[in-house]
């Protein structure tokens, strides 16, 4: 079980793999295998690698949690690397209510925190919303005060213990692997496949176990494009050429983005610049919005038909 930032309650969540063989051999050497990842908020990848609550304790659920149970420390720990330090580079603190509280509402409050580095005292400010950071060595950082509210004269929390702990805690964060030949392509973020290809950096998604296990049976280079929309309806926004009617713009910008990174692979990722690509398979993770709009949910089974028809001749 993972911590969502969001929490779902399943309507038809759908997990269908598409246009791809039931098994695929591993091959020496190849083209690179394209897998697509489409849908909506479940896809972009809900998953909280941290998530640290008001008393600096890892909440359960989250990656950061996984890879320090026993019990589930095996799944996770291909992603753990060991051989770099634990001390980090700086120290990230979010400053927000459901980690301070909220002692002025219906205010945009803020954090701040004096405090003494390399010797100089400084009094660091982030408001409610942004991250406020500190240096990474904590022989260079001594946290003196920290208030959180609606600063300077109006109601707040005095935060020092929780800001000293939350310093503790990221000072020793798990640094993660990236995959050797699994690339990730989403939303002009791309990289090497690790955890952080989520809705935000922060976050991860279904990537993460898709292409650890690809990666273990598939020795060709592989590159997964996610193409996912929180929010969005096969029934309107993903609706396929065949359903009749207008064509949803997220069918039309879900062809449009695989097209181009494909054709732009050398730009986009130049370890495979000159090796061809190759379509392999595409993954649909969908369901919830069509609950809602009238006659979304008869239609559904066609449309979802279609879509896969659709998708297999307008991505050759």
């Amino acid at each position: 079980m993972f911590v969502f930032r969001y929490r779902f309650v399943g309507y038809r969540l759908l997990f269908c793999c598409l246009l791809a063989a039931a098994s695929l051999p591993s091959l020496a050497a190849g083209p690179v295998r394209v897998f697509v990842l489409a849908g909506q908020s479940n896809m972009e990848g809900q998953g909280a690698i941290s998530a640290l609550d008001e008393n600096g304790r890892e909440r359960p659920g989250t990656l950061v949690a996984l890879a320090s149970d026993p019990a589930t420390r095996p799944l996770v720990r291909p992603w753990v690397d060991t051989r770099k330090p634990k001390t980090a580079e700086r120290i990230e603190i979010q400053a927000d209510n459901a980690t301070f509280g909220d002692p002025a509402p219906n205010v945009r409050k803020q954090l701040q925190v004096e405090c003494l580095v390399n010797g100089k005292r400084q009094t660091l400010t982030a408001r409610e919303q942004e991250t406020l950071t500190l240096p990474g060595d904590s022989n260079a950082v001594t946290i003196e005060r920290a208030w959180y509210g609606d600063l300077p004269d109006g109601p707040k929390k005095e935060v020092t213990e929780i800001v000293r702990r939350l310093a503790d805690a990221a000072k020793h964060r798990i640094h993660w692997k990236s995959s050797d030949h699994v690339w990730v392509w989403f939303n002009g973020r791309k990289g090497r496949l690790t955890p952080g290809f989520g809705a935000g950096p922060d976050l991860f998604g279904p990537e993460l176990g898709f292409g650890q296990a690809l990666g273990a049976s598939i020795s060709d280079p592989i590159l997964i494009i996610k193409t996912a929309w929180g929010g969005k309806s096969l029934f309107a926004d993903f609706r396929p050429p065949g359903s009749g009617g207008e064509v949803g713009p997220n069918y039309t910008l879900l062809v449009q983005t695989v097209e181009k990174v494909m054709a732009d692979l050398s730009t986009e990722f130049p370890e495979l610049s000159g090796r061809k690509c190759e379509l392999a398979g595409l993954v649909w993770w969908q369901g919830w919005n069509d609950a809602y709009p009238k006659g979304a949910v008869p239609e559904y089974e066609r449309n979802l038909v279609n879509l896969i028809q659709n998708l297999r001749h307008d991505l050759n």
